[in-house]
């Protein structure tokens, strides 16, 4: 059986998804940014894992006023997971990177306006998981 990692578990969204997976019987473990001082890296995948990308940038409202590195952080972030050497990753991104202008449903051929720092660190880190042939969703 595939074992699935989450980031971001503990969050809002990933709070609903590890009780779905529970109650469809599929296995999935949290995947901590740190714990006791463990990182992503030292975590032993087993082969043919799964990673949901969830997480995001922690206290993301101090970096705010420093989007260079916020960007820089979630594009660590994304070049960690992929040097895990995951069979597959989905990544969940957020509407707002085509603006909060809008309460209409977006298409995905639409041209984005990101104009805020999380959105525009969402996009960064969608072009690096596409490029590797990850699922951004």
């Amino acid at each position: 059986m595939t074992m699935i990692y989450v980031t971001g578990a503990d969050g809002f969204i990933g709070k609903h998804l590890t009780k779905k997976l529970e109650e469809v019987g599929m296995s999935w473990v949290s995947l901590p940014r740190e714990k006791k001082n463990r990182t992503w890296l030292d975590f032993e995948i087993q082969a043919g894992s799964t990673c949901i990308h969830l997480a995001g940038q922690s206290e993301i409202k101090l970096f705010l006023d420093n989007a260079e590195y916020l960007i820089k952080e979630t594009i660590n972030l994304a070049l960690d997971l992929i040097k895990m050497n995951f069979s597959q990753i989905l990544f969940a991104s957020s509407g707002l990177v085509y603006g909060d202008k809008s309460s209409k449903p977006h298409l995905e051929d639409e041209t984005v306006t990101a104009d805020h720092p999380y959105s525009l660190a969402k996009l960064e880190a969608e072009k690096i998981f596409l490029n590797e042939g990850c699922v951004v969703l």
